[in-house]
Formats: structure tokens, C-alpha cells, sequence
């Protein structure tokens, strides 16, 4: 009996070991995602996960502060062929399963509207699917040291197979499945929790809550730039990116100004005129309607100038 117990913590300690993860995902902790579309139905992309840390972390950041977020750049360029091209990002996290608060956290692509809270019903299933990520991801590299997870987008641990009940090519992933929170009046729209980069997406608190649905709380923005960079800005929106207008030109014979104009995505853009420099005088240009900004350079044509001199300048709002 003596050389028994020997034996048996010998046999603790190898399954302790093979239940260690460098991804060890607990109920509270965000998950970063990437994800891209296939190119067609029959096209399968991989998801790169990241666990980036504790909720409480990054609410104890005070408001407009900023933080750079750490993952490997490296690894997800060569997941994705190379390239950051057409890679989306989000991310999530959740309370466990019957904790006394209902709180779950998400990344929102459409910085114009604010989401709303969810009844009980589809918050639960909302928050199951994202516990689900974390855990999988965590059983996923139980037997290696990653700090990442690198999976098929069809793999039932994957975020797309999780998001959409296993259909990503029929359900989009955008939206989990239809399941992410809705936008206030717009139950039929749920919002996208991704956007493609470069961009910013703000992050929002979204409770279990009863009708009518109150909006839910902006917590910040995760913003992933050009260069990869990934940077969190607490309680509000990053400031606005100035947009530069590159080029004007003039048609006479038409009677019409056309320019040339910056954009990035998630920001609107609108093009201001006066015949003055009366701080108070600017106005819209009529017929010019709201620019969607996509990180490409647009255009507006003024056709109404009928003013000796008129100064132009872009307004830019989230």
C-alpha cells in the first residue's frame, strides 16, 4: 500500500496537466475574435481567438482614457493568408449562467445607434453562446500552451459554428445568429457585433430586462488601426478623425464644385457651406445627404453654388 500513493498522485498530476490551458476562459473574461468571410459557400476561414482579461479590468479604466490591447498580429495575418484584409473583429464576454445580475458585453459595428437591453429569454441564449466561445476555446488548447485559438470557422468549437447553430453560411455570424442585441424600436435588426478593420466599434453593456427595453451602456470603443494597433477607449467614443478634403475643382459650365474627401469607417460625414466666415452661418449643401465613411477618399458636388464666394468644410460625427 505504501507504493500506491506514489502512483496515484503520479496520475493527479498528468490529468492536472492535460486540463492546463494557456487559454483558461472563467465567466467574466472578454474574448477578442477574428473572422472573414469565405469567398464562397464552400470556403472555409479560420477563427483566431484571444482571452484579453477580466471585464472589471477594463471598467476600471477612467472615462477617455486609453489602453492598447496586446494580442499576436503575427498570427493573425498568416490565419488570414497574410493579410489583414477583409478580417473582421469583435468582442464579447458574459456573467455565468444564473448569476444575480444579467449582464453580457459586446462590440457594436454601427456607432450611429445604440442598442438596446434584452428580454430574458434572448439574453439567455445570447450569453450562452457566448460562454460557449470562451469554454470551447479554453478545451480547444487544453493540450498545448497557446495563448490563442486558431480553428476552423465549421468547427463546432469555432465562433461561426457557435453563432449560428452550426449554418454560418446560411445565418450571418455578424449578428450571432440573429441573437446580439437589438437596436431600440428595430427587434427585426440586431446588431452587428464585428466590423472589418480598420475600425472603431463601441462596447456596450446589455442587460436581461423586461419592457419597455431601456438602451443599453456604452462602456467604450475598441478601435484596431491600419498598422494592427488595438487600443481601448473607456466610457466614450475615440475622438473623431479630422477628414481632410484632398481636392476641389470647379466646373463652369455645369455650375457645380466638386471635392474630394477622407473618410474612416463608422464615421458620417456631411458637407457644410457659407457665403461668410460667420461662425454661425454654416449650413448642409443641399442635395449632398450623409456620407458613410469606409476609410476610402468620396466626393461631393455642390450644384447649388450660386453665392460670389462660398467656403466649404466637412462635418464628422460618429
Amino acid at each position: 500500500m505504501k507504493r500506491l500513493k506514489p502512483i496515484l498522485l503520479g496520475t493527479i498530476l498528468i490529468s492536472a496537466a492535460q486540463l492546463a490551458s494557456a487559454i483558461n476562459y472563467t465567466s467574466g473574461d472578454l474574448m477578442l475574435v477574428f473572422r472573414k468571410n469565405g469567398a464562397t459557400s464552400s470556403v472555409h476561414v479560420n477563427n483566431v481567438e484571444f482571452d484579453i482579461g477580466r471585464i472589471s479590468t477594463f471598467m476600471g479604466y477612467a472615462s477617455g482614457s486609453v489602453h492598447a490591447v496586446s494580442f499576436d498580429l503575427t498570427l493573425v495575418k498568416n490565419s488570414f493568408g497574410g493579410s489583414m484584409s477583409g478580417v473582421k473583429f469583435a468582442v464579447i464576454g458574459s456573467v455565468p449562467q444564473g448569476a444575480p445580475a444579467g449582464h453580457l458585453w459586446a462590440t457594436d459595428g454601427i456607432l450611429g445607434i445604440t442598442p438596446s437591453d434584452m428580454p430574458v429569454g434572448a439574453f439567455s441564449t445570447l450569453r450562452g453562446i457566448i460562454e460557449a466561445v470562451g469554454t470551447k476555446a479554453t478545451f480547444g488548447t487544453s493540450s498545448n500552451a497557446s495563448t490563442y485559438y486558431v480553428v476552423d470557422s465549421q468547427n463546432v468549437y469555432a465562433f461561426d459554428y457557435l453563432a449560428t447553430s452550426g449554418q454560418p453560411l446560411v445565418i450571418s455570424p455578424d449578428n450571432v445568429g440573429g441573437n446580439s442585441p437589438f437596436p431600440p424600436g428595430q427587434p427585426q435588426n440586431p446588431m452587428p457585433v464585428d466590423a472589418i478593420n480598420p475600425a472603431t466599434v463601441a462596447f456596450y453593456q446589455v442587460d436581461a430586462a423586461g419592457s419597455p427595453l431601456p438602451a443599453g451602456t456604452l462602456l467604450g470603443a475598441f478601435t484596431l488601426d491600419v498598422q494592427g494597433n488595438l487600443t481601448y477607449t473607456a466610457y466614450q467614443l475615440p475622438t473623431l478623425p479630422q477628414s481632410q478634403i484632398t481636392q476641389t475643382s470647379y466646373d463652369p459650365v455645369a455650375g457645380q464644385t466638386t471635392m474630394s474627401f477622407t473618410t474612416a469607417l463608422g464615421c458620417n460625414y456631411k458637407l457644410l457651406s457659407t457665403p461668410t466666415l460667420n461662425p454661425t452661418a454654416w449650413q448642409q449643401v443641399p442635395g449632398t445627404g450623409t456620407a458613410n465613411g469606409d476609410g476610402t477618399t468620396q466626393i461631393f458636388t455642390d450644384t447649388t453654388a450660386t453665392d460670389p464666394v462660398r467656403f466649404y468644410k466637412i462635418l464628422s460625427t460618429y
